[in-house]
């Protein structure tokens, strides 16, 4: 029986998606479990369940306390802890599939892949969305790109071989904000030989609004993403690509945190923020410009995704420009309609002039049969006074006696 090693990094979740999240892991069958939490400095009743639930299932937990250090140095040391054949790094307020873990493992051994990519669905907490059945449910080899394009940016998205892992190690950076693993995942698919996506509906990814992600713009938090910048550059050099994909992920982590900073500041202008905060901003806003203004000049998905356009637009200009799309998109479709009721009315008149025409031709044929009629009826009606002239004119010409 293969094992499959949870790697679940703990920092005061909501106790009851936790709860849930560890009752999901544990509802699965065929398959050996291992889980591996590391309770980064928890300090609310987040601990408390863990061992809760390590006594209810002795054998399964392996529980690592440590202080805290954020997420991506809590899954690097709790992957170094894990002794299954697969690993799945899942988060602490989340949820798989009920008994899904037989099917994937099995999928995993028939096509050798390195990793199988995984869709996902998204819920809000409380909502109890169940997982849905898709028609087209399949398990097929793809590309980096497609990893690349869909795939990429968490690490809970794929189920990976450990032996692959062990071999390429696992380096997530310390970076304190939601886009620390983004380089690592990336790294991992390109050191993969073999690539599989299943389009069944595995993970639930619940947006919870006191997560790292979803936290707001905060000076450190911003500036731990230049480390995310940097690394991407440093992949892009070492597996260089034609389509310049870790210049793409580096010029998108820049680009939004210029972004997001400037909106940031405009807001705490209006509202009074802190003035040493706003410096702080200001000078990570800069830091990143920097970063964009290195990247390399041909940037083909770079120009791709921002159509050309300048860094730094924004969202009401974007937003103008939308609508006016959306407007010029309108007029379009109603010149359409308008051409295609003009082309109905053209050959509708076409129609009637051709059958204008039919009825002159049927009124010249019955002119000419009226005229035909007539002179026939002339004719017959002058018969006898032409007969009285013939007669007359015979006699009138016989011959003379003396």
């Amino acid at each position: 029986m293969k094992t499959v090693s949870f790697v679940v990094p703990v920092y005061n979740p909501p106790l009851d998606l936790f709860r849930g999240q560890l009752d999901s892991l544990l509802d699965q069958s065929g398959v050996g479990l291992e889980i591996v939490a590391v309770n980064d400095g928890s300090t609310n009743g987040a601990p408390g369940v863990l061992r809760e639930y390590e006594a209810e299932h002795p054998g399964v937990f392996r529980i690592i306390d440590r202080e805290n250090r954020g997420a991506g140095p809590s899954r690097n040391e709790g992957f170094l802890a894990t002794t299954g054949d697969y690993v799945w790094f899942v988060d602490a307020d989340d949820a798989i599939r009920p008994d899904c873990l037989r099917e994937l493992v099995a999928a995993m051994e028939e096509t050798g892949a390195d990793q199988m990519l995984l869709n996902s669905m998204v819920a809000d907490p409380g909502s109890y969305v169940p997982f849905p059945d898709r028609k087209d449910e399949c398990i097929q080899e793809v590309s980096r790109g497609f990893a690349f394009a869909n795939m990429y940016r968490a690490p809970w998205k794929r189920l990976l071989r450990r032996d692959f892992l062990a071999r390429i190690g696992v380096s997530f950076c310390d970076a304190r904000t939601g886009q620390e693993d983004q380089p690592e995942t990336a790294r991992w698919t390109l050191e993969s030989e073999r690539l599989f996506y299943a389009n069944k509906v595995w993970y639930k990814w619940h947006r919870v609004g006191s997560s790292l992600t979803h936290g707001g713009i905060r000076p450190q938090t911003v500036a731990s993403s230049l480390q995310v910048c940097d690394l991407f550059r440093e992949l892009g050099a070492r597996f260089p690509d034609d389509r310049g994909w870790m210049d793409f992920f580096g010029y998108l982590v820049a680009r939004n945190h210029i972004w997001g900073i400037t909106e940031t500041l405009k807001r705490m202008a209006r509202t009074g923020g802190d003035p040493a905060v706003m410096d702080e901003l200001r000078a990570v806003r800069e830091a990143y410009k920097e970063k964009l203004a290195a990247l390399p000049s041909d940037r083909p998905l770079v120009w791709l995704f921002d159509k050309g356009g300048r860094v730094g637009e924004s969202r009401a200009k974007a937003a103008a420009e939308a609508e006016a799309a959306r407007k010029v998109a309108a007029l379009e479709r109603k010149l359409s309609a308008a051409e295609r009721k003009a082309a109905a009315f053209e050959r509708k008149l076409s129609a009637a002039e051709r059958k204008a025409a039919a009825f002159e031709r049927k009124a010249g044929k019955a002119e000419r049969r009226i005229a035909a009629i007539q002179s026939s009826l002339s004719w017959r009606a002058t018969a006898p006074v032409r007969l009285l002239v013939g007669m007359f004119g015979r006699k009138s010409s016989g011959p003379q006696t003396p």
